[in-house]
């Protein structure tokens, strides 16, 4: 998966090809996969992905401050 200034791109045969995943990231600081499956983007909001990127939702924080770091404690 790349994230840039205003696309998302995946590739799930080496970067051979890429499409775009139902996505809406802009600008977003980071991405951070928790297992095989679950996955987190942030910067001007935080996404959660539960299909190795193919579907994202915001899952928050409201507001428009940038994130510029998550961890996570457990899963």
């Amino acid at each position: 998966i790349i994230i840039g200034w205003d696309y998302t791109h995946k590739t799930t045969d080496g970067g051979n090809t890429w499409y775009i995943p139902n996505s809406k990231f802009f600008l977003d600081a980071g991405l951070y996969f928790i297992n095989n499956e679950v996955g987190f983007a942030f910067g001007y909001h935080l996404e959660k992905t539960t299909d190795l990127g193919e579907n994202w939702i915001e899952v928050g924080p409201e507001g428009h401050r940038a994130i510029s770091d998550i961890e996570f404690v457990n899963d």
